[in-house]
């Protein structure tokens, strides 16, 4: 399937109801819930090399998805592996063919964005578990299309650095604050237009795919009453100067999976 297949003939999207944002006294996550919520997409190359990109897991009632840019969502095959960071920064490994609905790589793909969803219904039951306890709820996502202020402190994570025995495993953060607006630039991947906006630090790679929040609790912290994921990482812009600033789909492309 292509970037470009179109998203709003696909028949599951009937059970998803369009969700709006919500404030509970559980509405505020901080770095330690969204690492648990943030996944690493692994795909073997070889002995000593991996292809590393991460997701977050979602949920919309008692229906769970992985949310993942187009790109990484692209390379997964049946050998990709999904790594979930469990307690003491230590990691599940799972065929991702066991944890996606039906065992068949079904991605959505938005038409216009590089963003993708798969549906999860995990077969062991640990798995289960574990996605239910982190999934990160799609009424926090912010559809609305006014981008948090300057001043807002901005979190995403990366799955970047990882020890290829698998023996600990514990996502980069960082922290960061818009630096543009929106602006219309060809995606890095397909080089059609897309809306993004940019921030002040760049990322790395495995970040992609990541989830860009606001409001993530911490000692000092600018934001509002509920974390927000505010867009999807895309990558990371550079230039012959050495300047490099981390590129961000912006949250409401999420809310065309929703609509009929």
């Amino acid at each position: 399937m292509t970037v470009t297949k179109a998203i709003c003939s696909f028949h599951f999207l009937a059970l998803l109801a369009t969700p709006s944002f919500a404030q509970t006294a559980d509405s505020i996550w901080d770095e330690e819930r969204l690492s648990d919520a943030t996944v690493c997409l692994l795909q073997p190359v070889s002995d000593s090399t991996r292809k590393v990109g991460s997701g977050t897991i979602m949920r919309n009632g008692t229906s769970y998805f992985l949310l993942t840019a187009t790109h990484v969502a692209m390379t997964t095959t049946n050998a990709t592996l999904l790594v979930l960071r469990l307690d003491g920064d230590t990691p599940r490994m799972v065929d991702l063919t066991r944890v996606v609905d039906g065992g068949v790589l079904n991605w959505l793909h938005h038409a216009v964005a590089d963003i993708s969803l798969i549906r999860l219904a995990p077969k062991d039951s640990d798995v289960k578990d574990r996605v239910a306890k982190v999934a990160f709820p799609f009424s926090q996502v912010y559809y609305r299309h006014d981008l948090p202020g300057r001043d807002v402190d901005l979190t995403f994570l990366g799955y970047s650095v990882i020890d290829l025995n698998v023996k600990h495993f514990s996502p980069l953060v960082f922290s960061a604050h818009r630096s543009s607006g929106l602006l219309t630039q060809p995606r890095a991947d397909t080089h059609t237009p897309c809306d993004f906006f940019f921030l002040d630090v760049p990322g790395i790679g495995g970040c992609s795919g990541s989830g860009v929040f606001s409001s993530v609790e911490k000692k000092v912290y600018v934001g509002c009453g509920a974390t927000r994921m505010e867009g999807i990482v895309h990558g990371t812009m550079s230039d012959i100067t050495g300047g490099k600033m981390a590129v961000v789909t912006p949250a409401p492309y999420i809310a065309d999976f929703f609509r009929k």
